[in-house]
């Protein structure tokens, strides 16, 4: 009496049990489905991976149900029996793809699987992994080592494939991994071992299910970031120069609306001189490589502390920390180098530079300096183009 309600209580146990990983399973499905991260394909492998874990389970429950029942159900143990073993392997096959779309286990596991399910077929006539006898009990064939092996052929290739996918996403987490992997083989082995009295194969292939969908999903909003990352620094990026673009300017501007007070900096506008110039005496140097030669030498001035950006064709911004004796210094930096880079290059060029300090103007904002800054460089640019030899076409008069 005892042993016989031991038994129903288990059964229940586990039937409670099947239920609550189905529901979780399908909260796995729903979060599969919410997820922006994964890709079309990704996807539609999750889904096909959890459905298929639905079904294993369901055969699992249902084997539990049917083990040791009259005998009439012996041919449906014997279906229960060999859809798990030939479902479990092809659930690794599924798992492999959501990581990675080509594998280069494809063409082995083409082979293994099917070759299973001939071998799995063969074991309902031959008893070779498993037997029911005619009391309707589950029993291990003299070949299950072969499903073993073929269990451990298909861990080691969604072990690979997972390598494979770290890879890409940097990551260093191969110990879970072998220790997840480690903890689902155990499963399966203890349920075999046990002749099938302790039922271990889905919960743990479902707990496994569900570390490694966490881990992808850890993975794919680490890879959504760096790409997030990467397009906003290209967008962010004058492509010829490498300096920020006025799109990046235009947005520090706007984070700087309101005057910094106790940092002190200093807004610079820079403006090429006689850049036009290359196009009808072209020297050694095309208009191109010109500015490249503009933005580096600004860059190896201001980009030490400050950031630069080109925010024109030939005009520059730049926003350095430091007071109005900085500024001055710097800007006489700047035109040295102008005059290096009009002697290496053979091109009459120059800089007109304005620059305005918070220090001077404590009540200026970023966008306020940048205008006097402006203001300033406009007026070094009118008495450049005053000289004689020069013109407002950036020529110089012969």
């Amino acid at each position: 009496m005892f042993n016989q309600r031991a038994a129903v209580n288990l059964l229940d146990y586990y039937t409670t049990i099947e239920i609550i990983i189905s529901l979780f399973i399908a909260g796995l499905l729903a979060l599969v489905y919410k997820n922006s991260h994964y890709s079309k394909q990704q996807k539609r492998s999750c889904y096909w991976s959890l459905g298929l874990l639905l079904i294993i389970n369901l055969i699992e429950w249902i084997s539990v149900m049917l083990d040791g029942v009259s005998g009439q159900y012996r041919i449906w143990l014997l279906i229960n029996k060999f859809l798990n073993y030939c479902l479990i392997p092809f659930l690794g096959y599924l798992v492999i793809h959501i990581w990675v779309r080509h594998s280069k286990y494809d063409r082995l596991l083409a082979v293994l699987l099917p070759g299973n399910v001939l071998f799995q077929l063969a074991s309902i006539f031959t008893g070779w992994t498993f037997s029911i006898d005619q009391n309707n009990h589950y029993h291990q064939g003299r070949y299950y080592i072969v499903y073993l092996f073929i269990c451990i052929i298909v861990m080691f290739a969604i072990v690979s494939a997972y390598h494979q996918f770290e890879q890409k996403t940097f990551s260093g987490d191969r110990l879970f991994m072998f220790y997840t992997f480690f903890v689902v083989f155990l499963g399966i082995l203890i349920q075999e071992v046990s002749g099938g009295r302790l039922r271990t194969t889905s919960l743990t292939i479902t707990i496994g299910m569900c570390f490694l969908l966490n881990r992808f999903n850890n993975f794919t909003q680490k890879v959504s970031d760096m790409k997030i990352s990467r397009d906003s620094v290209v967008m962010r990026t004058d492509i010829m120069t490498g300096m920020q673009n006025r799109y990046a300017y235009e947005e520090k501007l706007g984070e700087m609306v309101t005057p910094q007070g106790g940092k002190e900096f200093i807004a610079f506008s820079i403006d090429i001189n006689g850049l036009k110039e290359m196009n009808d005496n072209r020297g050694h140097l095309s208009e191109d490589d010109l500015i490249r030669e503009v933005a580096a030498i600004i860059r190896g001035i201001l980009g030490k502390s400050g950031e630069c950006y080109r925010i024109g064709g030939d005009e520059f911004a730049a926003i350095v920390p430091g007071d109005s004796q900085q500024g001055e210094k710097l800007k006489r930096q700047l035109e040295i180098e102008a005059v290096k880079c009009r002697i290496n290059t053979g091109q009459n060029i120059s800089f007109s530079i304005g620059y305005a300090d918070s220090e001077s103007h404590p009540q200026a904002n970023l966008e306020r300096l940048m205008q006097l800054a402006d203001q300033q460089m406009y007026q070094e640019k009118r008495e450049h183009y005053s000289r004689p030899g020069n013109n407002r076409r950036g020529r110089s008069s012969q």
